[in-house]
């Protein structure tokens, strides 16, 4: 997958009686930019800063520590919706995999419709104990 090297915007339609909108795509280097905003952050703590601080961490995550932080392993992904850490007013989602492909997986899944409440978490998939 190649990275962008600038912003961008896209234009969203309705599902279900909702509210179309537009989403603005930003690099974590540039979150000051959004943050006044709700924001879906897409990728592991591993590479995105503002993923690591929705996790609570000012460091990268990555591998066990990521496991270990959150209850994903390999073949997982978490889809997370807290307060925003830039705007008490606002909410972050993570949308995040183990690794890159796991997190095409959690974008999926985060299209088809999850919660958008703060203080949710889920891993999926569900895996029963």
């Amino acid at each position: 997958m190649q990275q962008n090297n600038y912003t961008s915007e896209t234009t969203l339609s309705p599902i279900d009686g909702g509210e179309g909108g537009s989403v603005l795509v930003v690099k974590d280097s540039e979150v000051a930019s959004v943050s006044g905003k709700n924001l879906i952050v897409v990728g592991g703590s591993c590479i995105n800063t503002v993923a690591a601080k929705i996790l609570g961490s000012t460091t990268p995550i990555c591998s066990a520590a990521f496991t270990e932080k959150t209850g994903v392993g390999a073949g997982q992904y978490i889809i997370k919706t807290i307060e925003s850490p830039y705007n008490s007013a606002k909410v972050a989602m993570l949308v995040a995999g183990y690794d890159a492909a796991d997190t095409v997986n959690a974008v999926a899944k985060a299209v088809e419709g999850v919660t958008s409440e703060k203080d949710t978490s889920q891993v999926y998939p569900i895996v029963s104990a």
